[in-house]
């Protein structure tokens, strides 16, 4: 049974655009990965900057052109460190040497590319590595095909019984016709958008960050104080009968049952009751893929993103107008937006390594109550 056992698996000197291609399965998945606040990526190995180049780039003759863009990204990201920890030590000059360093990571990490080679760790079950591979093995970049070959052959050395099916030659046809499956969706619907919108490359952008609350159940609340009083020790009924009873309480009545189910909690910590899992929400928002790196991590919940992009924009941070580093820092940006559009007109996977964290993203999360309560106190 493959959620029986787990291994630990570790990815080095790979781009975003792939760490999150497999953060993005999330079930089954613990990952922890290398910060962009807290690192320093300016250093250089064999005199190049840690960012990714896809082959493909030279067959479209873009290879140079996308090259000076990662480049101009990353001289001005390491430009500006010390320029930023000098404004910062001046503002705030009681503050210790290494907060402000930091805090010059956090505020200059939107020049780094969606290229950027990191690395990240999993704790996965059998069921789960299986699965991310399958999805991984006819991915349309090569990057995201390697990695994944690797890791089944670095798990394949700790639990082969849990891959097997896919090393068998007998099942090969299968295996390869799943992946396909899995791998062709983006391919599939591609068409389908241009003939829903009955024009071809047609883009929503909106290009201000932002949270919608796109939908949610006009009786939440009487099913979330349902819930409470549905495994209360005492209660018997059923759900149809609690919730007609509720429906003809007071606002009072209610608001009291819900402190006495909260009542005790005294920290953000302390976790909520299921009850609250008896109403969803569903959020559409726009917000740069710095900030959004940080909610994609809650996993029990259903999250859709889309493509990276320049579609949206870039967010310039107040401390970087502030320190009047703001002209550099679209001049560092504007390159690279020039060398993403290109790349799009042939593949808007392969356009994504183009794209800075700056950029703003859009994506929905479809989340209960109870999710939502974690995620907003934190």
């Amino acid at each position: 049974i493959a959620q029986m056992a787990g291994s630990h698996l570790i990815f080095q000197g790979i781009s975003q655009v792939a760490i999150k291609h497999f953060e993005d399965q999330r079930i089954g998945l613990a990952p922890i990965e290398k910060s962009t606040r807290y690192v320093n990526y300016s250093k250089k190995v064999g005199g190049k900057y840690l960012y990714y180049t896809d082959p493909t780039l030279k067959k479209l003759r873009l290879k140079t052109e996308y090259e000076n863009a990662m480049d101009g990204l990353f001289d001005a990201y390491t430009d500006f460190i010390p320029k930023l920890s000098e404004y910062l030590t001046k503002k705030f000059p009681k503050e210790e040497k290494s907060v402000i360093e930091k805090k010059a990571f956090d505020t200059v990490r939107g020049l780094l590319p969606a290229s950027t080679l990191s690395q990240v760790a999993f704790f996965g079950n059998g069921q789960a590595f299986e699965y991310m591979i399958s999805r991984s093995g006819k991915h349309s970049l090569g990057e995201i095909r390697w990695a994944a070959n690797e890791a089944l052959e670095e798990l394949y050395k700790v639990t082969p019984s849990f891959l097997r099916r896919l090393k068998d030659e007998d099942k090969k046809e299968a295996v390869d016709s799943y992946q396909e499956y899995l791998a062709g969706k983006g391919r599939r619907l591609a068409p389908a958008v241009e003939e829903v919108f009955k024009e071809k490359g047609t883009v929503s952008s909106d290009r201000q960050t932002k949270v919608r609350l796109l939908e949610h159940d006009l009786e939440g609340e009487n099913k979330i104080i349902a819930g409470i009083l549905y495994s209360a020790p005492n209660n018997h009924r059923g759900w149809k009968e609690l919730l007609r009873r509720i429906r003809k309480m007071t606002e009072e009545e209610k608001k009291n049952i819900l402190d006495k189910y909260l009542e005790g909690r005294t920290v953000r910590w302390q976790k909520v009751g299921r009850a609250l899992e008896n109403t969803y929400m569903r959020f559409e928002t726009i917000v740069n893929i710095g900030a959004w790196r940080d909610l994609h991590r809650h996993r029990m919940l259903t999250q859709q993103r889309q493509n990276f992009s320049t579609h949206h924009g870039y967010d310039i941070p107040e401390e970087i107008k502030e320190a009047g580093l703001e002209e550099e820092y679209k001049g560092a940006i504007e390159p690279a937006q020039e060398v993403y559009e290109k790349i799009a007109r042939h593949d808007p996977d392969l356009a994504q390594y183009a794209v800075t964290l700056a950029h703003r993203l859009r994506f929905m999360q479809w989340e209960n109550l109870r999710q939502i309560f974690w995620k907003m106190e934190l």
